[in-house]
C-alpha cells in the first residue's frame, strides 16, 4: 500500500470516527479534530517538498482525493446535524454561537487551515512547474 494511501485513510478514518459520534463534536473539540488533520496533511506537504516528481504527484492525487473524501464527508456532518452546508458554514461564522473562548480556538483554527493551504498552493504551483 502507497505511504500516501496510508495518509488518506488514516485522514478519512478519524473523520469517520467523528461522525460515529456526533456527541464528540461541539467547540471545544473540533479546534483538536482539525488540529489532528492539519498534522496528518503536513505529512502530505511534505511529500510535495520532496525532489522527486513522481512522489510529488503523488501526493497531488492524494490531496485531491482527499479533497473530495473530506466534502462527503461534510455532508453527511451537516446532515447528521440538520444542516445543509451553507447553514453550517453560516453557523460556525457567526461568533453568537460561541463563547469567548471557543470563538478564540475557532479562529486560530480557521487561521491556521488558511495558512496551510496558502502553503499548499505555493508547494503545488512550484511542484507543477518543475
Amino acid at each position: 500500500m502507497k505511504r500516501e494511501w496510508v495518509f488518506t485513510m488514516a485522514i478519512i478514518d478519524r473523520i469517520d470516527e467523528i461522525l460515529e459520534d456526533p456527541e464528540k463534536i461541539n467547540a471545544e473539540t473540533m479546534p483538536m479534530i482539525f488540529h489532528e488533520i492539519l498534522n496528518l496533511f503536513g505529512s502530505l506537504k511534505a511529500q510535495l517538498e520532496s525532489k522527486d516528481k513522481v512522489v510529488r504527484e503523488e501526493a497531488l492525487d492524494t490531496i485531491a482525493t482527499l479533497q473530495t473524501q473530506i466534502e462527503e464527508k461534510m455532508t453527511s456532518l451537516c446532515q447528521l446535524v440538520g444542516m445543509d452546508l451553507k447553514g453550517f458554514e453560516a453557523f460556525i461564522s457567526n461568533p453568537a454561537h460561541f463563547n469567548q473562548d471557543e470563538w478564540a480556538s475557532i479562529e486560530r483554527t480557521n487561521s491556521e487551515i488558511a495558512d496551510f493551504q496558502k502553503e499548499l498552493k505555493i508547494i503545488a504551483s512550484s511542484s507543477a512547474l518543475n
